[in-house]
C-alpha cells in the first residue's frame, strides 16, 4: 500500500509501504475478479506465438487493468483527508485493500474472522461483500468504535467520518478550556516525587 505520511521527512527514510499479512483456511478458489487493479495496462510487447501468429501480452491479456501483485500500488494509506478515515485510529488499514483481501479469499456468505478490530474495516468490508464477519478487541472502545462505524454506513452510506469521530454524540462540548487560555490552580496536577 502506498504510504502518503513521511513526505517531506528530512532526518529519515520514508516510510513507502505498510505489512498486511493474513491467512487462510483450507485451500478456498482464488476469485479473479479480486487480483486485478484499477491501474490500467499500458505495458505493450512481450510477443509470443499463439496459434502460429505472433501475439502481444495485451491481446492475450483478461483484463485491461494490471494483476495485483504483492505491493498493491493502487491502495493508499488512510490519512485524514480521506472519508474512511475514523479518527483515533492510529492503524486504520485501507477498505480497498481489505475488500480486496476478503474478496479473493472467502466465498460469498463464508465467515471472515478479525481479531483486531481497531476501526471495524473488515467489518465493513465484509458488509459491502455480503459476508459474515466475526470481529472483536481487546480494547472496548475499539469494539465500540467499530460497532458505531458498521451502523454510521447502514444508516448514511458513508464508510467513515472524515473530520469527525464515531463518539460526537457523546462528546459535544469541549473537553477542556479552549486553547490559550490558562486551567484553574485546582486542575494543574502537582507533580509527585519519590
Amino acid at each position: 500500500m502506498r504510504n502518503q505520511r513521511g513526505y517531506g521527512t528530512q532526518r529519515n527514510w520514508m516510510a513507502v509501504r505498510q505489512e498486511l499479512l493474513y491467512y487462510i483456511k483450507g485451500q478456498p478458489d482464488f476469485d479473479v475478479t479480486a487480483e486485478y487493479t484499477d491501474i490500467p495496462k499500458i505495458l505493450r510487447g512481450y510477443y509470443k506465438k499463439v496459434d502460429g501468429r505472433p501475439t502481444e501480452n495485451l491481446e492475450r491479456s483478461h483484463s485491461d487493468h494490471i494483476r495485483a501483485g504483492n505491493v498493491w500500488v493502487d491502495v493508499q494509506q488512510v490519512f485524514y483527508r480521506m472519508e474512511e478515515n475514523v479518527s483515533g485510529c492510529y492503524a486504520q488499514k485501507p477498505l480497498k485493500a481489505i475488500e480486496r483481501i476478503v474478496q479473493a479469499s472467502a466465498a460469498s456468505g463464508e465467515s471472515v474472522l478479525d481479531l483486531f478490530a481497531h476501526s471495524g474495516t473488515t467489518l465493513l468490508a465484509a458488509e459491502r461483500l455480503g459476508q459474515v464477519c466475526l470481529t472483536g478487541d481487546v480494547d472496548p472502545v475499539f469494539c465500540e468504535m467499530s460497532i458505531r462505524r458498521l451502523e454510521n454506513f447502514r444508516q448514511t452510506h458513508r464508510v467513515g467520518w472524515q473530520n469527525g469521530h464515531a463518539f460526537e454524540d457523546v462528546i459535544s462540548e469541549p473537553l477542556g478550556p479552549p486553547i490559550g487560555e490558562d486551567l484553574p490552580d485546582t486542575m494543574i496536577e502537582q507533580p509527585t516525587l519519590f
